[in-house]
């Protein structure tokens, strides 16, 4: 990603120059150029942040890449940004983009690109935004939900703001598809008037009838002008509803005398639940003379289409039959059918009935509706040796989540082919349902034959918790992190898998750690866990997981704690009014009435205002050490010689600073020789 970030800018810069060979030569197609039409140049934000705009073409993945840059160039987010369009055509993007807030408040650059296959650009567009930088400006991040979370109607909203807002409380707006507005209303703050806010209240809505994303927008305004004075949204996404399933039998019609095997087709409304429907043929007596599999394939505007020759028993006589297509759900329920009778041929008069030539699956062990664990012991057979000797496999449990899979090798005899294995599989978290399915395929992947088998498991077996016993939330940490807890079942590898995440959910450490235990029982661990320091402090996320083997938690808990700000990143927080000067040990109190305060921005600027003189310059601070350069004094008459006095002892004073500390709100400046110092004081 860096790589192809640095080949970006050098891209960038040649553009410039040369952009008809940079483009043109290798990529012959229509120039792409990226518009962001939102939010506008020097826009106050928090984050996410919603982005809009065009490009003159469709990328060429259907996406373009973010990145969100601090002043100092520091790397605050990176990601997708989805463009919605058709190949060729132009293209229009509106996205909410996450990225940590800079160290320090002020200017930030988003910047948007489109990649071509070997990281070369072929599109680029950038924006100066700004996020809080004086104590009367508002920046609102959204902690949670996480962009994309799946909802219902009910979401917890967490987050905090630069300032308290005016009102004590943020307004909210939920906007769907087409910004169709689905409500809104308030939310209270915590918090101080004179200080920062945090919030975290529940919002209900009623999802949009045909699911989809759902934008939210928290917002404060100003109770005079109405005017928007901060700002900050997030997407989530509401389910879909799964359209109805139907099946239509189009040939062989009703009453046609067929032989077999019969070719059978037909359409359904949707792609079936496992991509392939069931289907048998039934005597007038209910007995079935053949069973199959019917593999379905999708069309363009997402129905479905199959064709099948089904081989059955023919019946004595030649009496009428029934051809009956089903789809079933994961619990073997049928969900959809149709059906059609035929007549058939009689059979010969002469020679051995015919047998049927596709393969059968049966199970011997267990029983349906056993309650079993993982791994669980199967036997059974097929009637014709399977392809490659290996027959596939599938868990699914009660929803139609696949919970396992693989093969596993049959065992040959002269007359049939016999299986006795292990197979394992995620139990399902509180127990129930779950199905297994057996598949012989063919070389290209086509289904021979099928089988299904119901089982149960046990909630008591499936039962994982995860308990994390110290620290406890909202300590304050650094790295590495001591934590100490326990689980009620022995994790499946033996070890549980961690991650550390920052306010905006990037990841900040991850990794694993081993616990102690027995592997029929629950378990205790302690870990040191190492993950970087956000250098602007704030609360950080500790999860914790016991993965599946497909690498998805199968149990999961989390901590809230806390990481405190470096005494750098603490100087860059606000403005800071002097209090007193003069001698360490017994400063003077400064002149009543004074306002003179400074401001430290991320960028290493001073910048300094009185009554009596404007200060700018740089600084340099690591450490407790703090530094001065380049420093210059605009006097203008105040009217008070007390004032002017003092605040050009606070500019001579500056110039020989060496070192700082900080003491809650309270900074103090050391300078000649530290024998001085000045005090302020944050607002």
């Amino acid at each position: 990603m860096v790589r192809h970030f640095i080949r970006l800018l050098i891209t960038v810069a040649l553009l410039v120059a040369i952009h008809s060979l940079t483009v043109h030569a290798v990529y012959p197609a229509q120039v792409q150029t990226i518009t962001i039409d939102t939010p506008a140049p020097n826009t106050l934000v928090g984050s996410p942040v919603v982005i809009t705009g065009r490009t003159t073409v469709y990328p060429n993945t259907g996406r373009l890449a973010y990145r969100v840059l601090s002043q100092t160039g520091e790397e605050l987010g990176t990601g997708p940004v989805t463009v919605v369009t058709a190949p060729g055509q132009p293209g229009r993007f509106n996205a909410t983009v996450s990225f940590n807030l800079p160290r320090t408040t002020g200017g930030i650059r988003l910047e948007l690109f489109d990649l071509a296959p070997n990281g070369d650009a072929l599109g680029y567009a950038g924006v100066n935004l700004r996020v809080a930088e004086y104590s009367n400006e508002q920046s609102i991040v959204i902690e949670t939900p996480r962009p994309n979370t799946s909802s219902t109607g009910t979401v917890t909203v967490s987050g905090r703001t630069t300032r308290y807002p005016d009102q004590g409380r943020l307004g909210y707006g939920l906007l769907g598809e087409g910004d169709a507005d689905l409500g809104g209303g308030t939310i209270p703050v915590q918090g101080s008037p004179s200080g920062r806010g945090s919030f975290n209240a529940p919002i209900t809505f009623t999802p949009p009838p045909g699911g989809g994303p759902v934008r939210i927008v928290v917002f404060e305004r100003d109770p005079e002008t109405g005017a928007y004075v901060g700002y900050s949204a997030v997407d989530v996404n509401t389910p879909r509803p799964i359209p109805a399933m139907t099946i239509q039998i189009d040939t062989p019609s009703v009453g046609v005398v067929v032989g077999s095997p019969v070719v059978v087709t037909g359409r359904t409304s949707r792609l079936p639940n496992r991509g392939f429907l069931s289907a048998r043929v039934i005597d007038q007596a209910g007995h079935e003379l053949g069973v199959g599999v019917v593999v379905v394939s999708e069309t363009t505007t997402g129905t479905g289409v199959f064709r099948v020759p089904l081989t059955f028993n023919l019946p004595p006589g030649g009496t009428p039959v029934r051809i009956d297509i089903m789809d079933r759900d994961v619990a073997g329920n049928i969900i959809a059918r149709d059906d059609v009778d035929v007549l058939v041929t009689p059979p010969p008069t002469v020679g051995p009935p015919p047998t049927p030539i596709g393969p059968i699956i049966r199970f011997d062990t267990p029983a349906p509706g056993t309650v079993v664990g993982s791994p669980v012991t199967i036997t059974g057979g097929i009637t014709r040796y399977p392809t490659n000797g290996v027959l596939h496999y599938r868990f699914y449990n009660a929803a139609g989540g696949q919970l396992g899979g693989g093969t596993f090798g049959v065992a040959r005899t002269a007359t049939r082919a016999d299986f006795n294995v292990s197979l394992t599989f995620d139990l399902p978290p509180g127990g129930g349902g779950v199905r297994l399915e057996l598949y012989d395929l063919d070389p290209v992947g086509n289904v021979l034959a099928l089988a299904a088998l119901n089982l149960t498991t046990s909630a008591a077996e499936a039962a994982q918790l995860i308990t994390i016993d110290a620290p406890p939330p909202g300590t304050y940490v650094g790295s590495p992190i001591g934590i100490a807890g326990r689980t009620t079942r022995y994790p499946r590898n033996g070890q549980l898998s961690y991650r550390v995440l920052d306010a905006a959910g990037a990841v900040l450490g991850f990794g694993a750690f081993p616990v102690t235990g027995s592997a029929d029982g629950p378990a205790t661990f302690t870990a040191s866990l190492t993950f970087s320091l956000p250098a602007g402090g704030g609360y950080v996320r500790l999860e914790l997981s016991d993965l599946t083997a497909a690498n998805q938690p199968y149990a999961q808990t989390s901590l809230d704690l806390q990481v405190a700000p470096s005494s750098v990143a603490l100087l860059m927080q606000g403005s800071w009014r002097l209090t007193a000067l003069g001698s360490r040990t017994a400063p003077t109190g400064a002149v009543e009435g004074t306002t003179l305060s400074l401001i430290f921005l991320s960028d290493g600027t001073l910048r300094g205002a009185g009554e009596c003189l404007t200060i700018r310059g740089q600084y340099h601070a690591e450490g407790d050490s703090l530094r001065f350069s380049n420093l210059n004094a605009s006097s203008r008459a105040c009217g008070r010689a007390d004032l002017e006095a003092q605040q050009n002892a606070v500019f001579t004073a500056l110039q020989s600073a060496s070192r700082f500390s900080l003491q809650g709100d309270t900074l103090t400046i050391l300078y000649d020789d530290e024998r001085q110092a000045l005090q302020f004081r944050r607002d």
